[in-house]
């Protein structure tokens, strides 16, 4: 066995041995190595979810009772509406709910590609009892949170035709702040209300993201359309690698002839007399 040297300048010119990493130092590297990927991997999704080309429409339709002389029209303006968007080829998932206060949430169309979206048929929409607006528009961000992926734009369109009377486990207050939580994510939020007015009894929403409609089926119709047209430009951008600022998110509505039908009817009204005879 070879003597090691006890001066310290022949100990300096001795061949150095190989450092071997201990077991603990190895697993630690490891980990290390583990944590960097993992976070490299969320940073491509995070980046990957900051500019979405596809989108999910979340749409929620009041089906309590006084939407009985509507209902043809809500049918109709549903299926134009998926078959217009489908023309537009695959990049939108659609989500279709309904509410009445026999069942504040109820799913006919689950997250499919608008491209195999099937009509609704009449059978399917059968309105009935009063409207838990809140309980319903909570019961669907629920479930849109956990259906939406990270690469997908959303926008979440509620028809209504009258106001909130029937909710048990929401307030105003706390579908209000729901709902900006996810404008905050970037969600886009729609009103659409008949025979009321749809900005003070809507969900937050701002004037350019809310329309007033006619309560008759002419007016449903064109609503629909508006949606339609208003949609089609917000996928057209996101096929385009852009994605809708807060302020173009809060002017979604870029079509209104369903709003300009009202004020015609409202302007038609026979004006009341004042005064009688004297």
């Amino acid at each position: 066995m070879a003597r090691r040297s006890t001066n310290p300048l022949e100990r300096l010119t001795e061949p150095k041995r190989p450092a071997w990493l201990t077991p603990l130092q190895v697993v630690a590297a490891l980990s290390l190595l583990l944590a960097l990927l993992y976070w490299g991997r969320g940073s491509t999704r995070a980046l990957a979810a900051a500019k979405p080309k596809a989108q999910h429409c979340f749409f929620l339709i009041d089906r309590s009772g006084s939407m009985e002389s509507l209902a043809e029209a809500v049918v109709d303006g549903v299926n134009g509406f998926v078959a217009k968007q489908a023309e537009m080829g695959e990049g939108m998932r659609l989500t279709l709910a309904q509410f009445h206060s026999g069942q504040p949430f109820e799913l006919l169309i689950e997250e499919q590609e608008v491209t195999k979206v099937r009509p609704i048929k009449r059978r399917d929409f059968r309105p009935e009892g009063s409207t838990p607006l809140y309980d319903g528009i909570a019961e669907l961000l629920a479930y849109a949170d956990r259906a939406t992926r990270p690469d997908e734009a959303v926008v979440v369109i509620v028809f209504s035709d009258g106001q909130e009377n029937a909710s048990r486990k929401h307030s105003r207050d706390q579908v209000f702040r729901l709902v900006e939580e996810h404008k905050e994510r970037g969600w886009t939020f729609v009103f659409m209300g008949a025979n009321q007015d749809s900005y003070a009894a809507g969900i937050g929403n701002s004037k350019g993201a809310t329309m007033n409609i006619a309560a008759t089926p002419a007016g449903v119709r064109a609503a629909f359309n508006d949606m339609e047209s208003s949609n089609r430009e917000m996928r057209k951008a996101l096929k385009s690698g852009r994605t809708y600022t807060r302020e173009e998110r809060e002017n979604y509505i870029q079509s209104r002839s369903a709003e300009a039908m009202l004020t015609t009817q409202q302007q038609r009204k026979p004006q009341s007399v004042r005064g009688g005879a004297s």
